[in-house]
């Protein structure tokens, strides 16, 4: 599984680093939010920062020291265990992306997030506008029940599938997909949400979104 989306990585990279110059209004702080009722969580980042943190909301807080490096797929994987399966709140923050910047441009940052793998964390929410560079975003098999990735104008792969995202919900994630026509790959998977036969994927589509299958990586 790592490697294989590490490939989707290397290529939205490959896409990313051929385009031409571009900026948005947009916040960059480097920060992601998540809400989570596990009783355990375990996820993936990768980015070329060695300065992450993350803190679990319980008073527990790790750095880039305290993750699994796969040397194979260059993932980091931050695992922690609560005392209790209760609501807690995860940050995560790249420390070397300027607190101060209120831009982002098609230059490559060799610093910035471009991948995180969120699945199977019982997320209910979820919040990654202040990484407007992330590529690939996987928060698939969680009770996530809206997304906003408005903010985030460079997205190659969304996997949002096995949530509890309904037709309505879904039509408000696609328009709040991006339209950027420099990114040429823009692949989406959002199969098994309650809203999956009613929603109109006709949204996403005409700004050059496609559904991703299972049986390759261009569908």
């Amino acid at each position: 599984m790592k490697k294989y989306f590490l490939y989707v990585a290397a290529v939205t990279f490959l896409m990313a680093a051929c385009t031409k110059d571009r900026s948005e209004e947009v916040p960059v702080t480097g920060v992601i939010t998540m809400t989570t009722l596990a009783s355990e969580v375990s996820f993936d980042i990768l980015a070329g920062s060695s300065n992450i943190t993350v803190n679990f909301g319980d008073g527990k807080e790790s750095n880039t020291d305290d993750a699994f490096y796969d040397e194979v797929s260059n993932l980091l994987t931050f695992s922690h265990s609560y005392s209790s399966a209760s609501e807690h709140r995860i940050t995560i923050t790249d420390h070397s992306i300027a607190l101060s910047s209120t831009k982002v441009t098609s230059e490559y940052s060799d610093d910035a997030i471009l991948h995180v793998d969120f699945a199977k964390n019982q997320l209910t929410a979820l919040d990654v506008s202040s990484c407007p560079e992330l590529r690939v975003l996987h928060c698939s098999y969680n009770h996530i029940m809206t997304l906003d990735l408005s903010h985030n104008i460079w997205l190659s792969y969304v996997f949002c599938d096995n949530n509890q995202l309904t037709a309505s919900a879904l039509n408000d994630l696609f328009k709040t997909l991006h339209n950027n026509s420099e990114q040429l790959l823009k692949f989406i998977k959002f199969s098994d949400n309650p809203g999956a036969n009613d929603c109109d994927f006709s949204i996403a589509e005409e700004k050059g979104w496609k559904r991703f299958k299972e049986s390759g990586i261009y569908p």
